[in-house]
């Protein structure tokens, strides 16, 4: 059927920033446009509007989904390899140590040129789809134009790219040009929110903990175990500039905060054309575009060459700008503050940007112990190759079999107790359900994407249709359920819940609700295609869940995100009609209700439990005979 439509309309809901979103879209709808929402907020859009549209993962079979991730994973860690040494700057390879900045540019890459494959082998003659003015890079989980411009290279007279700024007049859109030109100044050449001088010098023999500023809620408790069994020792390094959130942790903790070097900008610096981004320096520049050069010509036959050959404009603010303040300001600053500090064990979290990762190579290279706490309590989403440097500690045996398969060797990882935080996030607790004499049942759904991208932690399609079957109870049931709908508190995704429409909006809580108090309330846990750290919580409390999986079974084997991590604790439901059945199975069978409740606590104590795992505080006195 989607094959037969001859006018497409492709759009990310970002797209539509500057119009009126509903509005442009049923006048597409009218005009005989077949709608291609890209992502969420592109679906919450069509939902308001009331027009119909179809997703990326209609238009593509899952097979060929899944082979475009792992493609894109061969991509991103394979298409430097020929000119590595022109790359490589103190032993550095940038590219390599950069790996998570690009990671979702060579997935929507890869699935962008799928696209492009299906729309030419179909009756589509006008395929339309929005672009910049000025081509922006793809950073980390900003958006890109990535698509957009395979999309121009492959499509020929079909391709009909729409101006961003198409619906604004001259006044609009230099007023739009003007606010940009002051933020780009004050991101780039602004000093001020770096303080001028930070302390002297880290305390005798330190144990220095470095995080990022979003990591300081969730790591309280390790910094707070810290103080008490290193009184005087502790010195915190922020890793990035002093900001409204982090500058009153003095306060806090009462000892010396310390900052890093501000991050290259990305939202507006990574749109600009190669003769006005910042030129940092002009022989690493030389260097990193000649590793540019060598890699284009040796890409030939390789699934990279295409997206190398369009992507000039990605790569210009790499080579330019990027990897040059990446070595230049970030490394630098650190390979100095280590050499100068001279902690005797550096404490970093596993986060996989590049900054991060260059903290811990420089640690390495100044012969400092280095051991990574992870940043959460579940599995991680993709793959890094243990990129950041040092022992890594685990929380629970699930998380040891994730790092394992994640090429994390055996010998660098470490038990540790007492890793797990209470809440990630400030929340507050609130009631999670009205109803009385009820089975009350709480969903906890997956965030479907952050940004604007082609791939998604979940496919869209597959979460409607779980959202749409909860608040839609077979009859025998609509009185003695009461459901209540919890996202996460920051990656909320409420844009998914909206497309779900306004019954599901009616169930959603609070975003900042907490989860603990939610549960004591909840009879029975629904994890909406969901396999995210709230299940370490929940399956600890010996709650029981069921497991609402309504992904394509091709899907479930994609490398990036397993689905499986917590699936030995729960009832699996692949349907709406399975999920009802065993939601009726628990009201009515008391055996059954018992056995999902033992379920959940023998898989936390096999597989999640840390009781007989070293303190820190133990591990780190024998680590590094602090």
């Amino acid at each position: 059927m989607l094959e037969r439509i001859s006018k497409v309309l492709a759009y990310f809901g970002s797209d539509l920033g500057l119009r009126n979103g509903p509005k442009f879209l049923k006048n597409a709808h009218r005009q005989g446009y077949g709608l291609l929402a890209l992502d969420s907020h592109a679906m919450a859009l069509a939902s308001r509007a009331g027009v119909p549209y179809s997703l990326l993962d209609d238009w593509l079979e899952p097979e060929t989904i899944v082979r475009a991730i792992d493609l894109a994973q061969e991509c991103g860690s394979r298409w430097y390899e020929s000119a590595r040494q022109e790359f490589t700057v103190d032993g550095i390879c940038l590219p390599q140590v950069d790996r998570c900045s690009m990671d979702k540019f060579w997935q929507d890459a890869m699935l962008a040129l799928e696209l492009a494959r299906k729309i030419k082998n179909s009756d589509c003659q006008e395929f339309r789809y929005f672009t910049n003015l000025f081509p922006r890079a793809g950073v980390a989980l900003n958006g890109s134009d990535i698509c957009n411009r395979l999309w121009m290279a492959e499509l020929g007279k079909r391709s009909k790219p729409l101006l961003r700024f198409g619906t604004f007049g001259s006044g609009e859109v230099l007023s739009v040009v003007r606010k940009a030109a002051i933020r780009l100044a004050d991101s780039v050449f602004n000093k001020q929110a770096t303080p001028p001088i930070q302390p002297r010098a880290f305390p005798d023999k330190a144990i220095a903990l470095l995080m990022k500023s979003e990591e300081v809620f969730r790591l309280q408790h390790v910094v707070k175990t810290l103080l008490a069994d290193f009184p005087d020792r502790i010195a915190i390094v922020l890793g990035s500039h002093k900001s409204g959130s982090s500058e009153n942790l003095y306060e806090s903790w009462g000892i010396p905060v310390y900052y890093g070097e501000r991050w290259p900008a990305a939202s507006y610096v990574s749109a600009l054309p190669l003769r006005l981004l910042p030129r940092v320096d002009r022989d690493l520049e030389e260097k990193f575009f000649q590793g540019y050069r060598v890699a284009l010509e040796k890409s030939a036959g390789q699934p990279w060459q295409e997206t190398l050959e369009v992507a000039k404009f990605h790569f210009n603010y790499y080579c330019r700008y990027r990897w040059p303040t990446l070595y230049k300001h970030n490394f630098l600053f650190w390979r100095e503050l280590w050499e100068r500090m001279r902690p005797s064990l550096l404490l970093i979290t596993g986060m996989p940007e590049g900054v991060m990762v260059l903290a811990s190579e420089a640690a390495r290279q100044c012969d400092i112990p280095i051991l990574v706490l992870p940043h959460a309590c579940g599995a991680i989403r993709v793959n890094w190759d243990g990129l950041t440097m040092g022992c890594t500690l685990y929380n629970s045996r699930m998380q040891k079999t994730n790092f394992v398969e994640t090429n994390i060797r055996t010998e660098n990882l470490r038990p540790c107790r007492d890793l797990v935080a209470k809440n990630e996030y400030p929340v507050h607790a609130v009631k999670a359900f009205s109803g009385i004499g009820k089975c009350q049942l709480l969903a906890l759904t997956e965030t479907t994407v952050e940004g604007p991208h082609l791939n998604t932690y979940v496919s869209p399609s597959a979460q409607l249709k779980a959202l749409l079957a909860l608040v839609n109870p077979p009859a025998d049931l609509i009185d003695k359920v009461d459901v209540a709908v919890k996202a996460h508190p920051q990656i909320s995704d409420l844009e998914m819940i909206e497309a779900a429409g306004p019954a599901v909006m009616k169930k959603l809580m609070p975003r900042a609700s907490e989860l603990e108090a939610a549960l004591h309330e909840t009879d029975l846990v629904v994890a909406v295609n969901y396999r995210g750290g709230a299940l370490v919580h929940v399956l600890k409390m010996a709650k029981p869940v069921v497991y609402f999986l309504t992904e394509e079974e091709a899907m479930l084997k994609r490398s990036d995100y397993p689905y499986d991590t917590f699936q030995g604790g729960t009832a699996v439901a692949r349907t709406a009609e399975d999920f009802w059945s065993l939601v009726r199975k628990f009201i009515n069978d008391p055996r059954f209700a018992a056995d999902l409740r033992s379920r959940a606590a023998e898989f936390a104590w096999e597989n999640l439990d840390d009781d007989s795992y070293p303190a820190l505080s133990e591990i780190l006195k024998d680590f590094a005979r602090v």
